[in-house]
Parts: structure tokens; sequence; C-alpha cells
């Protein structure tokens, strides 16, 4: 067959030629080096006949330009997902005790509501905020004047601050299974963490499609950092 455009296509490891046909070379398990129309290629290659590229540049730089998107994506996703290294009481036994713990809290959803965030953390925050109306509707019953009833709220406030609490199954820093006490503090400690850390890592990501997007050429886009 005569050979009118040959294609390397290396991917395949193997020719396309007259833009529909596809014979193997080597490094191909289908490869044979006595196939006629490998060999019209090879002749059409020694007879001055243009090898084109599998992609063209501009092909190659759209696909350079996914490949560094889907890996910025996944760096967004594991950056968001870290753990919030928080501290709180221990609990032993299912009893509350005045020793301190430390330990990561997961950012992701699980599958065991005792240890998934947002059951967590939103059971956490309504428990006090349940416990905080009925402190202020007592006050407001039971205060003589503004003073008593601001320094009823202020000491019913700290008891609720010591009180309310989520048991959290997790481990220390250290490995060790654990029981910690999920407290309202360490709720909205949280929810500002994460809150405060995905605006800016949106932000960022933002700025950086932006820039993969204006690349012109595959080694602009190399220099790119894509990290959080």
């Amino acid at each position: 067959m005569k050979i009118e455009k040959l294609k390397d296509l290396k991917s395949q490891k193997g020719y396309q030629f007259n833009q529909q046909y596809f014979v193997a070379y080597e490094g191909n398990s289908q490869f044979d080096a006595n196939n006629q129309d490998y060999l019209a290629c090879l002749d059409f290659i020694k007879n001055g006949g243009k090898l084109e590229p599998e992609f063209t540049p501009e092909e190659l730089l759209k696909r350079a330009k996914e490949d560094k998107l889907a890996q910025l994506e996944t760096n967004y996703q594991n950056f968001v997902d870290k753990p919030f290294k928080a501290k709180s009481k221990l609990i032993e036994n299912g009893v509350p005790t005045n020793k301190d713990v430390e330990y990561n809290f997961d950012c992701q959803t699980k599958d065991d509501a005792k240890r998934d965030p947002t059951v967590v953390c939103f059971a956490t925050m309504l428990n006090y905020l349940a416990n905080k109306n009925g402190l202020i509707n007592k006050a407001l019953e039971s205060a003589p004047d503004f003073n008593s009833f601001k320094q009823i709220i202020i000491e019913g406030d700290k008891t609720l601050l010591s009180k309310i609490y989520t048991p959290y199954i997790t481990k220390d820093l250290n490995g060790n299974k654990i029981v910690a006490m999920f407290s309202y503090l360490n709720a909205t400690q949280l929810a500002m963490h994460i809150g405060t850390r995905i605006a800016s890592a949106l932000e960022n990501k933002a700025k950086i499609i932006a820039d993969i997007n204006n690349c012109k050429t595959i080694e602009e886009l190399e220099k790119i950092n894509i990290d959080f």
C-alpha cells in the first residue's frame, strides 16, 4: 500500500498511515518485522516522508492543562480534608476526667456516626445552644435586675462550657484509642478553622486555575505550583 501520510502513535507503539490504518512497530506485542505495511512505513520515512507526531503542540498543551487541573483538584481536596488538631479532656470508662488529651479531629465524613465530624460538631453545638436557651429563660424568671441577670448568664455559661460535650471516639497523637470530650469550644474552633481554611484554599485554587488556563506553552505550565 502506498503511504501518503504517516503519524507516530507512541502511546500505542505503532504507526497510523493514511489517517485510518495502523501497524505495530518494535515494542508492541503485535510487532512483525516482516509486515509489509510496516516495511512500507520505513521506506516512506527513509525516502524523506514526514513522520507526524501523535499530538499537535496545541493538543499536548490541552492534555497537560487537563492533567494539571485534575492534580490541582486532588491537592485541594487533600488540603481541606486534613485533620484538625484538637485538645480536650479525656473520658475514661465512661467518666469525664481532668486529663488533657490531644488528637486529630477528622474533617471527612465517616460511616461511623460516633466519628463523623458533622454529627459530632453539630450535636455539640445544638446541645450547648439548647441548654443556653434554658439558662436564659431561667435567668429571666429569677433575676431581680439586669446585673443579676448578667451574672447568672456568665456563671451559668461557664458551667455549660465545661459540661456540654459529645463523646468522640478517636486516637491520640500516639495512636492510642481514646474517647475525648468534644466540647462546644472545640466545635466553634473547628468550624472557624475549616471555614477559614476552605475560603483561603478556594481563593488560591481560583487563582491557580486562571494561571493554568492562561498558559501558552507547556514550559509555562510546568512552572505553576499547585500545592496548598
